[in-house]
């Protein structure tokens, strides 16, 4: 520490820096001893629901409005998804940040068990989409917070990771790493089940796709399962490192 100290870092900031670079460590140490593997099946989701008992965390990215008739009505599998949730358990729900479709799940009757804490941001600025001419390009996804009435606060150490918006690069299809559409950024399902979830910690992802919320939790220590009924997405994430159920 004393090194540290002779240049423009006080003691408090050096206690900061320290509890940050521990915390990393932890994280890292964790990924390299956990032998649990992520388990997924073809169904639907909401028949693959019914059948599950309660999770500690749901972690997913269903369909957008784009991809379905009436998003409206297909919302209302947030019933079905939030119902298996504990009351200790939290929820992340990737959504299209379309007027029309937050307003489609922000209508949902939602259980009482769990209430929706906040819309949280992911933005990103390597991937361009779509070129509107009478509105401005739309570079984020939103993301619905639910909080279980007895849930634990959220475990994460790290300050910039608690940021309302986060804003990390989506996985590029130039790079080698997107594998689907909507595939969201490891870092970002990392970071969630870091601060919502302890290991052996049951994580649901009732959309896998091609499994990258289900391999960060596995990654991570989690007892991770899911589904997707697309047979050709789960034939991805099998080869990514999922096994079938």
């Amino acid at each position: 520490i004393e090194p540290i100290l002779r240049g423009n870092m006080d003691l408090k900031q050096v206690k900061k820096r320290l509890k940050i670079e521990s915390a990393k460590k932890q994280f890292i140490e964790q990924t390299k001893t956990t032998k649990l593997k992520a388990v997924v099946e073809v169904s639907d989701a909401i028949e693959w629901l019914n059948k599950m008992p309660q999770c500690d965390l749901l972690l997913t990215d269903p369909p957008y409005m784009t991809d379905v008739d009436d998003i409206n009505s297909f919302a209302n599998w947030l019933i079905a998804g939030l119902n298996k949730v504990k009351n200790t358990g939290r929820a992340y729900v990737f959504i299209g940040a379309y007027p029309e479709e937050l307003k489609a799940y922000l209508n949902v009757n939602i259980p009482e068990h769990i209430k929706l804490c906040q819309i949280l941001i992911w933005t990103y600025k390597n991937t361009l989409g779509n070129n509107p001419k009478d509105r401005y390009k739309q570079n984020y996804q939103a993301c619905l917070y639910f909080k279980g009435i007895n849930a634990p606060d959220l475990n994460c150490p790290i300050t910039n990771e608690q940021w309302a918006v986060q804003e990390i690069n989506a996985p590029d299809g130039r790079l080698g790493d997107r594998l689907h559409a909507w595939q969201k950024p490891l870092e970002i399902a990392e970071r969630f089940i870091r601060h919502s979830t302890a290991e052996g910690d049951i994580v649901y992802d009732p959309f896998a796709g091609t499994g990258t919320f289900l391999l960060a939790a596995a990654k991570l220590g989690r007892i991770a399962k899911g589904c997707d009924i697309s047979e050709d997405n789960l034939k991805i994430a099998i080869e990514r490192g999922c096994e079938y159920a």
